[in-house]
């Protein structure tokens, strides 16, 4: 059996990303790279940080991924 797993690239702009959370019901999703390299995954709290960001530059999903 297998599923598909949602997932969206390190550049996804941020306002995506919700869009398939909301959509999908989801808190939160896999964030990969080419060769679809998990590289972070992206939460609700990640999301929030988006309200306090005051940088422009902070609009892709690499700049709220916690390591």
């Amino acid at each position: 059996m297998t599923t598909n797993t949602l997932t969206v690239a390190k550049d996804t702009p941020i306002y995506e990303a919700v869009e398939v959370m909301a959509k999908n019901n989801i808190t939160g999703v896999p964030v990969v790279e080419d060769g679809m390299k998990l590289v972070g995954i992206l939460t609700e709290k990640d999301v929030l940080s988006l309200f306090y960001a005051h940088e422009r530059e902070k609009n892709k999903i690499k700049c709220f991924l916690f390591k």
